[in-house]
């Protein structure tokens, strides 16, 4: 596997595990975006594995989510 298709594939992953997350906590992208302070489309593309997403704000994604960045992170665990 090529090294671009490694990061896609663990970017589609996480983004996974974020729309996972928050369906669970009965959340919009919209409500989570607010609350992370994030646009929903920007949301919606880091869900769906097509955008980039730094550190500081998987942080803020996972404060809201009540999680801890190293579980949110986790995305053998669905």
């Amino acid at each position: 596997m090529s090294k671009s298709n490694s990061k896609n594939e663990a970017s589609i992953r996480l983004g996974q595990r974020i729309r996972g997350l928050r369906l669970s906590r009965k959340l919009s992208q919209e409500q989570l975006g607010d609350m992370a302070e994030l646009s929903a489309k920007y949301l919606g593309e880091v869900e769906r594995g097509v955008g980039n997403i730094s550190v500081e704000r998987l942080n803020k994604i996972a404060g809201v989510l009540g999680v801890d960045l190293r579980e949110l992170l986790d995305t053998d665990h669905q």
